[in-house]
């Protein structure tokens, strides 16, 4: 069910929830913006939201599952601990084909993010280096820009908007497990299938660290091996090896190897609808 009592009909606002204090201010917010919004409760412990998973989706599978009741023209996606603070949900349409994120405001004021592909102990702030270890990798993680004329590479922030057939065109967050990665996830698929991603002057307040979901590791892992297989299948070996071998990486693979199948359609499909190498891309981010 869509919330009613909205002025404004050109985008319906979809917000993944699951036992967030914060979710009332968002709300509060969207009712005095006048929009439509749905709310998916992904099987938490409260009876709150228009539609109430009884199975854990996780994030992404939220959002699919709100998208399918979207009858607008365009959407958003908008974090349960995330506000609009200036302008509106219409004033981010900036293209057929683009993915459109707001301005984050807060302590500081960030615009968009950049994709990293591989990343080591130095590419992470102070504050998040891990004291156990120098050895750390990672793959495809998306990190804050403070500077942004248009085009950025990737999202990032907790509100988005898009056209809404252009993000089922994409399938969403198709495959996708719990949370992590997911707008390095859309965004990349953005670019290649020809779109690409830009940076809005609407203003958005997320809260960080307020929602207290827990997501094991071994799927946070898994959704970028997932990523790496079907979006961007030529460089897969290279990025699996780069994250080296541990106990969760031997879970995360184990799970690849069960869903092999599915990950193979889902790979064909994107590269069926793929116009662009993934060469051509990170040489584009790598001019903005």
């Amino acid at each position: 069910m869509v919330n009613t009592g909205y002025i404004y009909a050109m985008v319906t606002v979809v917000v993944p929830y699951r036992n967030d204090p914060n979710l009332q201010r968002t709300i509060d917010n969207l009712k005095e913006l006048k929009v439509k919004y749905i709310v998916v409760n992904d099987c938490g412990n409260d009876r709150m939201g228009d539609i109430r998973n009884i199975k854990r989706r996780g994030v992404g599978g939220a959002i699919d599952i709100g998208v399918r009741e979207v009858k607008t023209k365009y959407m958003c996606i908008l974090g349960s601990d995330t506000i609009f603070t200036k302008g509106r949900p219409e004033d981010m349409i900036l293209g057929e084909k683009t993915i459109s994120c707001a301005t984050n405001t807060g302590k500081a004021r960030r615009r968009g993010a950049n994709l990293l592909l591989k990343l080591t102990i130095d590419d992470l702030p102070e504050a998040s280096k891990p004291k156990h270890t120098l050895n750390y990798r990672n793959i495809l993680e998306a990190k804050w820009r403070i500077k942004s004329d248009k085009k950025i590479p990737c999202v990032l922030g907790a509100c988005y908007v898009m056209n809404t057939e252009w993000y089922r065109y994409l399938k969403g967050f198709l495959g996708h497990r719990m949370w992590g990665t997911l707008e390095p996830y859309l965004s990349l698929k953005s670019w290649l299938a020809g779109g690409d991603c830009q940076i809005s002057d609407v203003e958005s307040n997320h809260i960080f660290g307020g929602n207290k979901n827990k997501t094991p590791q071994k799927h946070l892992l898994y959704n970028k091996l997932f990523i790496a297989r079907t979006v961007l299948p030529d460089m897969a070996d290279e990025l699996d090896d780069y994250l080296g071998n541990n106990n969760t990486l031997i879970l995360a693979r184990d799970l690849i190897k069960t869903r092999k199948d599915f990950i193979e359609q889902t790979r064909d499909y994107y590269q069926s609808i793929f116009t662009r190498t993934p060469e051509d891309v990170f040489k584009e981010f790598a001019t903005l």
